[in-house]
């Protein structure tokens, strides 16, 4: 997980602790907010789910809402496959900062499986259109390949394209990666084989690239690589 987007330090979450610790009448004693989210962060990185969701388990339940509690405890719950609290968890979450792309993409592994198609497809559209998300696009072609939507796939990866800044190589490929496989299924072998040679451009070591190029024939030269776009 990337630190710099789930900010675990700062002055709200000391103040908020101080603030759970002087409740009274609490029963259980209300653990620290900031040190118990970066352990259970990382019990929940290492699949010690049980753990991460009892020590946050009093914090949940003496103050909901507390979106980096929220989010870990609801991490813990999927591993749990305790999948409707971890919705709620990671609904609760999303509610307080609807821009961390993080929670929305563990919200979707949720409805995924869940199979809510309809509460992942509106996620998923949202954040890619309000965030400009290519990931979130990719996720969605992804997710509407999956379940026999070919409308949905390929107007999606479109968007993915359409948006792609080109600065991280690896989620550029992946969009031209995700459109070839599309493609390949509900368009036609040359569409698949120009999104390839795209990728190519990208990243002409992406291994998966290299291996569809070579089974579709495609020469490795200075012709291979074709320009970026829709």
């Amino acid at each position: 997980m990337n630190f710099g987007r789930i900010r675990f330090t700062g002055r709200a979450l000391p103040v908020l602790a101080a603030a759970l610790s002087s409740i009274a009448g609490c029963k259980t004693p209300v653990p620290p907010v900031e040190t118990t989210v970066a352990r259970a962060h990382h019990d929940n990185d290492y699949g010690h789910y049980e753990s991460a969701a009892t020590a946050l388990q009093p914090i949940v339940d003496a103050t909901p809402g507390v979106w980096q509690v929220e989010y870990e405890y609801g991490r813990a719950q999927m591993g749990l496959g305790n999948l409707e609290v971890a919705r709620r968890a990671f609904e609760r979450a999303n509610a307080r900062v609807p821009t961390n792309l993080e929670i929305i993409f563990a919200l979707a592994d949720c409805y995924a499986a869940q199979k809510d198609s309809a509460k992942l497809y509106e996620l998923l559209r949202n954040a890619g259109t309000q965030l400009r998300s290519s990931e979130a696009w990719v996720r969605l072609a992804t997710a509407a390949d999956r379940v026999g939507d070919p409308d949905t796939a390929v107007q999606s990866i479109r968007a993915a394209i359409e948006i792609d800044d080109g600065f991280d190589v690896r989620r550029t490929t992946e969009c031209y990666w995700v459109a070839s496989q599309i493609e390949e299924r509900y368009g036609t072998q040359e569409e698949a084989v120009r999104r390839l040679r795209q990728a190519y451009g990208v990243n002409a070591e992406d291994p998966r690239v290299r291996a569809a190029l070579q089974k579709a024939g495609v020469p490795f030269d200075g012709t291979t690589a074709l320009p970026p776009g829709v």
